[in-house]
C-alpha cells in the first residue's frame, strides 16, 4: 500500500521538522532567560529596565513559539496512520486533480519522494471545503474547481 508508506513519510518528516523547531526554540528561550539573569544592574536605571523588559519578552515569545511546535507535535501524533477513510476528515491523505493535501497541522507545502503536499489544518480554507467530501465530490477554490481522486 504506496500512500500509507508515503503518509508515514510525511509524518516522519514533519516529526523531524517540528523537533528541530522546538530544539530552536528551547536554545532561545534558554539563551534569553540566562541573559536576563545574567544582566547586573547598571547605573543607568532606566535602561538597565528597559533592557530587561525586552529581554522578559523575547522569552515569552520564545516560550510561546516552543508551545505551539510542541502542541502541533502532539496534535500529529493523533493520527492514526492505519485508518482508512471514507470521507475528507482529520488525518486524511487526500489527492485532488490539482494537488495533494495532508489534512494535519498547518506547515505548508512538503516534498516527500519529488511529489509536492501540502500540510493544511482542518481550520484552512481549503480543508474546510474539503471537510467530509467523498471520491469524485467536486468543490471550488478562488475560481478553481477541484476533484477529490484518492482518501487514504
Amino acid at each position: 500500500m504506496i500512500d500509507l508508506e508515503i503518509k508515514k513519510r510525511i509524518v516522519i518528516k514533519l516529526t523531524s521538522l517540528l523537533d528541530e523547531q522546538i530544539a530552536t526554540a528551547t536554545k532561545a528561550a534558554k539563551s534569553a532567560e540566562e541573559s536576563k539573569s545574567n544582566e547586573t544592574k547598571s547605573s543607568a536605571g532606566d535602561k538597565f529596565e528597559t533592557g530587561r523588559a525586552m529581554m522578559q519578552k523575547e522569552q515569552e515569545m520564545n516560550e510561546s513559539f516552543l508551545q505551539q511546535k510542541k502542541t502541533l507535535k502532539a496534535k500529529l501524533h493523533q493520527i492514526d496512520l492505519q485508518k482508512k477513510y471514507a470521507a475528507v476528515q482529520f488525518g486524511a491523505l487526500v489527492g485532488t486533480n490539482k494537488g495533494k493535501y495532508f489534512i494535519s497541522i498547518g506547515l505548508g507545502k512538503l516534498n516527500v519522494e519529488n511529489e509536492k503536499y501540502f500540510i493544511v489544518s482542518p481550520d484552512a480554507p481549503i480543508a474546510k471545503l474539503m471537510m467530509g467530501l467523498q471520491l469524485n465530490d467536486s468543490f471550488e477554490m478562488n475560481g478553481v474547481e477541484q476533484m477529490v481522486l484518492s482518501i487514504h
